[in-house]
C-alpha cells in the first residue's frame, strides 16, 4: 500500500432540492473521494425554510468530523482543510 503524504478536507456541498450533502476528500490530491448523505428522509425531518448560515457551520463541522475518520484509516503528517 501506497504512503500518503497528505490528507485533505476538499469541500462540502448541499443540494437544497434534493436535500443531498456531499462531503469530498483526498490524499496527496491523487486519491479522491466523496461521501454523501441523503437529508430527505423523515428522521432528518428538514424542511424549504432551512436557516442557510446554521446549514453551512453544521455541514463544516460534519465535513470534518466525517474526514477525521477517512484520515484514521492512513494517517498523514499533514492536514489541510480546504473547505
Amino acid at each position: 500500500m501506497k504512503k500518503f503524504k497528505s490528507f485533505y478536507f476538499e469541500s462540502y456541498s448541499f443540494d437544497s432540492q434534493s436535500l443531498i450533502a456531499k462531503f469530498e476528500y483526498s490524499f496527496d490530491n491523487e486519491y479522491f473521494f466523496t461521501e454523501e448523505i441523503d437529508f430527505s428522509s423523515d428522521k432528518f425531518n428538514l424542511n424549504k425554510n432551512i436557516d442557510y448560515d446554521i446549514l453551512d457551520n453544521f455541514l463544516f463541522s460534519l465535513h470534518i468530523a466525517l474526514g477525521i475518520s477517512y484520515y484514521k484509516a492512513y494517517p498523514t503528517k499533514k492536514l489541510y482543510i480546504k473547505s
